[in-house]
């Protein structure tokens, strides 16, 4: 057991020469953590399907460990805030398959009344308080949903 220790321990320092810098949000971090875990599942089935050897999982076992040590020693670095995000507009077309856009002026087929299609808070388009949707853009098709 002391040798596994060991192995981790230099892998460690040996990852930390190669790459000395670290992400300081613990979400970027734990996808190092990941790949590195997505490569042991990888020799795993390498072993098993084809002709690799468990020194190869071995070796990726002590990465991910090794990983894992790194992600563990910045707990106390990691910035835990909510990261900015933006917004993915999504696109709707009406049943002629124009596209729906922020600004335009669309009559209601109903009440024959024009209305104006807004982009609310979430980005979505919207007419009123009801969010449009394309379900299947591919079939020219807007769906007015439930309200915001």
């Amino acid at each position: 057991m002391e040798d596994i220790y060991a192995d981790i321990h230099e892998e460690v320092m040996r990852a930390k020469h190669l790459h000395p810098l670290w992400p300081t949000d613990p979400m970027h971090a734990v996808n190092i953590l990941h790949e590195e875990v997505g490569e042991l599942a990888q020799a795993i089935a390498d072993v098993i399907y084809k002709t690799d050897t468990i020194d190869h999982v071995r070796e990726e076992a002590i990465q991910a460990a090794a990983m894992c040590v790194r992600f563990l020693d910045s707990l106390e670095v990691y910035s835990w805030k909510h990261s900015p995000s933006h917004v993915q507009h999504i696109k709707c077309k009406d049943m002629m398959g124009d596209e729906i856009s922020d600004g335009m002026k669309l009559t209601s087929m109903v009440k024959k009344e024009p209305f104006l299609v807004e982009t609310n808070t979430n980005g979505e388009l919207c007419i009123g308080s009801l969010a449009l949707y394309t379900l299947h853009p591919d079939r020219h098709m807007t769906i007015v949903t439930e309200e915001v």
